[in-house]
């Protein structure tokens, strides 16, 4: 599975009541008629730790079932359309990754993709790093994969553990990062569990986050996943 994710400020002077409603009535409709689009989720960033400021306002990520059917979407009218419907021009900051989704295990008792429960606040955390300059995935691969993700997946309350690796686009370009993660929770209050939870402190204490480079986060609440049966 292929993921084109996006996250995105408020430019200067203006509000997200200057924003929002463009992105939600003209942008969101143009994405979701992408061909062969599998699923799209609306993401808002929150403040995460407690006293600090999210590192952009908003984010979406769009889903296809392989490299062949994202690239057929990026050549349609469709794409065409969403380039010049006014929205990406409209924000700041506006960066884009594209990855692989190498793993996405779902807890047997949590909501599958687009059916959380009525109401509840979905909390997404995503992580992506770097290589560190004179190493090789060689290095860092089998510690991530042996150690730090059986770990994440001890996690109290823990819905969904996702697996990412960044790959080139467009072609020719180099990727931000090397690898992504996101952990997820059915609701905020099962996020605050996590992040206080022993569990948690293993993570941070295994040796995984000190060996990589460029290690940025981001805490989400996911206001819509939507999926073409009409699930969000």
């Amino acid at each position: 599975m292929i993921k084109l994710s996006g996250t995105w400020h408020i430019p200067d002077g203006l509000t997200a009541q200057d924003i929002d409603p463009h992105y939600f009535a003209v942008h969101v409709p143009n994405v979701r008629r992408l061909p062969k689009l599998q699923r799209h989720v609306v993401l808002r960033a929150i403040d995460w730790p407690e006293g600090t400021h999210a590192s952009c306002w908003r984010g979406a990520d769009i889903f296809f079932d392989s490299r062949a059917d994202f690239d057929a979407a990026i050549a349609s009218p469709e794409w065409a359309a969403i380039e010049a419907d006014g929205f990406m021009p409209s924000v700041a900051g506006l960066e884009i990754e594209v990855f692989d989704v190498e793993d996405e295990f779902i807890l047997p008792d949590a909501p599958a993709p687009g059916h959380a429960p009525e109401g509840a606040t979905v909390t997404c955390l995503r992580g992506t790093w770097h290589i560190p300059n004179g190493m090789t995935p060689e290095e860092i691969d089998p510690h991530y994969f042996n150690v730090h993700v059986p770990n994440v997946r001890s996690l109290p309350r823990l819905s969904r553990h996702v697996v990412l690796k960044t790959i080139e686009w467009p072609a020719g370009a180099n990727p931000r990062s090397w690898r992504g993660a996101e952990t997820w929770a059915t609701t905020h209050e099962d996020f605050d569990a996590q992040i206080a939870s022993a569990e948690w402190a293993k993570v941070e204490v295994d040796g995984f986050m000190p060996s990589v480079a460029g290690l940025h986060i981001d805490v989400f609440d996911v206001e819509q996943e939507w999926t073409p049966n009409g699930a969000s």
